[in-house]
């Protein structure tokens, strides 16, 4: 989340340097926010222990420009599953407002990588508070709730799949294990979002049909 150069400046620079400028700073602004220098200053100035250093995958990843992409097939996939569908439908605001919904995804993404612990375990502390009261039931009678393992489950493997796909595409981790979305052990992070599991992509798969096939019951479809 540093800082991008505005495209009015370097007006000497070549063409397409600056039209990958005026388009990061669009893209920047639709997915943190016209506020996204204050967050950036906030989670990167902030003095104060964090839970994850350049060297950790994690930081690699979410650092990179490639998550764009990754972050939109692991909505894509998390879609997949009815109920986690259902709940998002019923409890959240991103129909009549996607961006915003977007931008507090990535304020929580931003902070729990990057900012502080304390920082950090407040933010997860408030969307835990949230995630309780998110619970209800399908149209067809099944019940959902945010804080349910198995639908934790799928929405984790949507997220990993989706990073360890970026660990074989993206030129900035070529050659290195795919060992994405993971954290120190004991570093405290929260179990919902945070904590990430050294997990291959065939385990990731297999977990994925998993959760699609139980659903949040946990009991086999017919």
């Amino acid at each position: 989340m540093g800082s991008i150069t505005s495209p009015a400046a370097g007006a000497d620079r070549p063409l397409a340097d600056r039209l990958r400028a005026r388009v990061a700073l669009a893209l920047r602004e639709r997915v943190a926010g016209q506020d996204n220098a204050a967050k950036a200053a906030l989670i990167w100035d902030t003095p104060g222990e964090r839970w994850f250093t350049a060297s950790d995958p994690i930081w690699r990843v979410h650092a990179d420009a490639w998550m764009f992409a990754a972050g939109i097939r692991a909505l894509h996939l998390q879609s997949l599953h009815p109920l986690a569908m259902v709940g998002v439908a019923g409890h959240s605001g991103y129909q009549g407002d996607p961006w915003g919904r977007l931008q507090r995804t990535s304020t929580f993404l931003a902070t729990t990588t990057f900012g502080t612990i304390a920082d950090a375990q407040s933010l997860i502390a408030a969307v835990s508070g949230i995630h309780e009261r998110v619970r209800g039931r399908a149209p067809d009678g099944r019940p959902y709730a945010a804080r349910d393992p198995h639908l934790l489950k799928w929405v984790r493997s949507c997220l990993s799949g989706p990073a360890s796909w970026w660990s074989t595409t993206s030129p900035n981790l070529s050659g290195r294990p795919q060992t994405i979305r993971h954290g120190r052990p004991g570093s405290g992070a929260n179990p919902t979002w945070a904590r990430w599991n050294r997990r291959s992509q065939s385990r990731i798969a297999a977990q994925a049909c998993v959760e699609r096939n139980h659903g949040a019951s946990g009991i086999p479809r017919s």
